[in-house]
């Protein structure tokens, strides 16, 4: 048994080995993706720019500006002795480096097949490689959240959860999931409803006081359009709204096929094994409503980050299920390697259709290593790039979301075409705020007055042969054309309107390089 994973080996050595591998591939691809400018400004870029204003610029109320994310204290401390071009690679190792330490621990718990099954699985590949984002270390908290769990060691585990509200505030309510689950192991009950009343009492604290306090504009994350059908003018209220209208929530998702081949992928990428040991799946629900709940289709899509939260439970519910179907199968006198084979094939057919790794459609649909390897037009426009773009990161430079670079980004303020290029973007500068003034906010609701900051595009940076954003929307780009009439539109009006009031010091095969043109 134990040559096929299917039961634990005793001192399992080559998961070890898989580990590097999936480090090492995770790590070169991520790389060399944004090596070749296919990394986008959403959210790269962005993250780039708020740990460089957090490490440089000392703007810590970043990390609380939309979203309430102190890991990124951690992250802008790490990235702060990194040149601006290498500040976005020290993310991507990071990141790959946290998505393969699980590996060999699932091995020694689960066995070998299981740790296959992660090395396999779709959502891991593509949180490794779709940029960057903080979420990720949900995977490996939700590790040691089980194996402390299986470990009979409850307040371990219970750390173990609480540290999921320090991602971001939407992980607070799966830490509450959490809590619940440990209350019901054994010696879980009491730390368990402390996680629970915890993790419910930050969400509310993030959502309802922390982000209107330090965010000029509240209606970002769980209150977004994204979620404006659903009632309630708080967060707190739409939860009670989704608890106390069933009908209208399943409508939602069960009425969308999308949605439901979402489901299919997350089980089906594991050949559906999960579903033998649901109990740990019960800690899926908040981020699997997030998901379900939205009515923008990255929410539910296999390519994005909203993945992260599930992927534990889902590897944990495969491992616990594995000897229950290898009891099945002897129980009905089969042979439980040609099962185990089967197994195998499942798993590789999963990471085949819906993983982005080399052996994947994804993968060659997209062009294959072309798509992870500069030519020499993307080294003239990095060359170009470093030698005008100031060094000054206080000069703002919009490039288009298509077209990311640490020299771009690595600014006090930076985002994606055409904001802040026509209109000054207005922020918070919450550098001044105290204890007290928070304090008031919460018993009173009056918030200070905080200074307003003003950053407008000095360089705008555009490449015509890139896919077309217009700022986080794109079009769908096919023969180097946008066929999204209504995004190209847009696009081609403020190509326009920028060039008509920029001065282009740079132009070569369509990429160009633009300037404020300054009043006479």
């Amino acid at each position: 048994m134990a040559r096929f994973g299917i039961i634990p080996d005793e001192k399992p050595r080559w998961p070890w080995t898989m580990g590097l591998t999936l480090m090492g591939a995770l790590t070169a691809l991520a790389c060399m993706r944004y090596l070749a400018l296919r990394s986008t400004v959403f959210d790269l870029g962005v993250f780039v720019c708020n740990l460089t204003a957090m490490s440089d610029a000392g703007e810590w109320w970043r990390a609380l500006n939309g979203h309430i994310q102190p890991v990124l204290w951690l992250y802008a401390w790490a990235i702060s002795p990194l040149p601006d071009w290498l500040a976005p690679l020290g993310l991507m190792v990071a990141q790959a480096v946290m998505l393969s330490l699980p590996l060999p621990f699932i091995a020694r718990r689960y066995g070998a097949f299981t740790a296959l099954a992660y090395f396999g699985y779709f959502a891991v590949w593509h949180n490794g490689l779709f940029d960057f984002h903080p979420d990720h270390l949900a995977v490996p908290i939700g590790f040691w959240f089980f194996f402390r769990v299986a470990d009979g060691r409850p307040w371990a585990a219970a750390v173990a959860a609480l540290s999921l509200c320090f991602i971001k505030e939407t992980f607070a309510i799966q830490a509450a999931m959490f809590g619940l689950y440990l209350a019901f192991q054994r010696r879980g009950g009491l730390p368990g409803m402390i996680v629970f009343i915890t993790g419910l009492a930050w969400f509310w604290l993030a959502t309802a006081k922390l982000i209107p306090f330090f965010t000029m504009d509240a209606g970002v994350g769980a209150s977004a359009g994204a979620f404006a059908w659903i009632g309630g003018g708080s967060v707190m209220g739409k939860i009670w709204w989704v608890l106390t209208h069933p009908f209208a929530v399943l409508g939602t998702v069960l009425g969308d096929v999308k949605k439901l081949r979402y489901l299919a992928a997350l089980v089906g990428g594991l050949a559906f094994l999960p579903l033998l040991s649901p109990g740990p799946l019960f800690v899926t629900l908040p981020t699997l409503a997030l998901s379900l709940l939205s009515t923008r289709p990255d929410y539910y899509s296999v390519t994005n980050h909203y993945t992260a939260g599930l992927i534990a439970p889902l590897i944990v519910a495969f491992g616990q299920a594995v000897p229950l179907a290898r009891d099945m199968v002897q129980a009905r006198h089969s042979r439980v390697d040609r099962w185990a084979g089967i197994l195998f094939l499942a798993l590789l057919a999963g990471h085949i259709a819906l993983s982005p790794s080399p052996v994947s459609v994804h993968f060659w649909r997209n062009g294959g290593f072309s798509g992870f390897w500069p030519d020499s037009r993307d080294t003239r426009i990095i060359r170009a790039m470093e030698t005008i773009l100031p060094s000054d990161i206080s000069q703002v430079v919009i490039t288009q979301n298509s077209l990311n670079w640490g020299k771009a980004v690595t600014r006090s303020f930076s985002n994606s075409f055409p904001m802040a290029v026509f209109e000054p973007h207005l922020a918070q500068n919450s550098g001044q705020a105290t204890l007290a003034d928070f304090r008031r906010f919460i018993w009173t609701g009056e918030k200070p007055v905080f200074p307003v900051t003003e950053s407008l595009a000095e360089y705008v940076v555009l490449d015509l042969k890139r896919p077309w954003f217009v700022v986080d929307k794109g079009c769908e780009w096919k023969d180097g054309a946008c066929r999204d009439e209504s995004v190209a539109a847009v696009f081609r009006e403020n190509l326009e309107k920028v060039q008509s009031r920029f001065d282009t010091v740079h132009e070569d095969d369509g990429f160009m390089i633009l300037k404020r043109r300054q009043p006479e």
